[in-house]
């Protein structure tokens, strides 16, 4: 990806309908609604900024990518690995320079990576539940 090309992340979160959950749903700019990422997290990370809500969900190690798929409802949705490995290509990208990610809300407005996530994201109820195998992160 050539360094100029900004690829738009927009981002809302959901109550899930289980206490100590929540739901982010992101897409990349021209990417198919239905081809976004839901993601079910624990709710002590509404409490971290964008940047570390984002550096948890999209991680450089192999291990931790892998608990973070391990959340991940297969039954409702079996193509959420291939989809969590696009997410994961543009952001290996961008650490390492080559391309420009735009953090937006569901709104649209720009996130602030250094606000927390509870004042960034919207919030809305959902009926989504945790994760298939209940395990947090």
């Amino acid at each position: 990806m050539a360094n100029s090309e900004a690829i738009t992340e927009n981002a809302a979160a959901s109550r899930t309908g289980r206490v100590g959950w929540f739901e982010i749903r992101v897409s990349l700019t021209g990417m198919d609604p239905d081809d976004g990422l839901s993601v079910v997290l624990p709710a002590k990370l509404a409490n971290t900024t964008v940047s570390q809500l984002l550096d948890y969900t999209f991680p450089p190690g192999e291990e931790d990518r892998r608990a973070v798929a391990s959340m991940f409802d297969l039954r409702a949705n079996p193509d959420l690995p291939e989809i969590y490995a696009v997410f994961l290509d543009a952001f290996d990208e961008w650490r390492k320079g080559r391309c420009t990610l735009v953090f937006t809300g569901g709104d649209g407005q720009d996130l602030d990576l250094a606000g927390l996530v509870s004042r960034q994201l919207e919030f809305s109820s959902a009926e989504a539940e945790a994760p298939a195998n209940g395990n947090p992160p």
